[in-house]
């Protein structure tokens, strides 16, 4: 069943992904200093918003829960939804990221320096969720949760995690679910749905029979 994971673009992004941690670390500091997500004024450069996503770590416990997140819904996103558009949904969400997070910063937003492919991987899981409502999903590898449930609770645990510790970091995980959750939405038709069922009560209400004239139980007198 496992096997099943590593779909030729799961594999490849591990692969990719393992290197340039190895790199991270070989470099001593100098990879992170490039292209790291810095503050402005402080050594930012226009790529970091997006080389940020492509790091790893520093330490191997958040490298090894990026792969761990690869490994489990890369490839069985991308079975239901091909790989096309699974790589508009990412490219949806790091645009989506990248934006709310700035305009959040331009309000005060405390800021630390960026790396990681956390918000992505929350993305995934939000993904997975929507799209494979009813498959269960083993929580801490022991407790299965339905899908949708998973989905729904990774963004209320972001969003608690953003109120208890406001910072960037933990900002771009809710913006990440945000941005999955109506990239997949507007897929599955929810905008549509919305607005059928606009239309249906605008008919609804302009062919309502509405009660009028004479009650029935007045008396006529011949």
């Amino acid at each position: 069943m496992l096997q099943q994971n590593l779909s030729p673009l799961s594999r490849a992004l591990l692969i990719a992904s393992f290197v340039i941690y190895i790199a991270q670390l070989l470099s001593g500091g100098v990879l992170d200093a490039l292209l790291v997500w810095q503050q402005f004024g402080a050594g930012f450069q226009p790529w970091q918003p997006l080389t940020s996503f492509l790091l790893s770590g520093p330490d191997p416990s958040r490298a090894i829960f990026g792969w761990i997140g690869i490994f489990f819904f890369v490839a069985p996103v991308q079975s239901i939804v091909g790989t096309r558009k699974l790589g508009y949904a990412m490219l949806a969400t790091w645009a989506g990221v990248v934006v709310s997070t700035l305009g959040a910063l331009s309000l005060g937003l405390p800021f630390m320096p960026f790396l990681g492919s956390e918000p992505l991987i929350l993305a995934l899981c939000c993904l997975f969720g929507f799209y494979m409502p009813g498959q269960n999903i083993l929580l801490a590898f022991v407790l299965p949760i339905r899908g949708v449930w998973f989905a729904w609770g990774s963004g209320v645990f972001a969003l608690l995690w953003l109120v208890y510790a406001p910072s960037n970091y933990t900002f771009m995980d809710v913006a990440a679910w945000c941005a999955a959750f109506v990239f997949q939405y507007v897929d599955q038709g929810g905008l549509r749905r919305l607005r059928v069922k606009q239309q249906r009560r605008t008919v609804e209400r302009r062919f309502a029979v509405h009660q009028g004239g004479k009650s029935s139980s007045t008396k006529w007198d011949n």
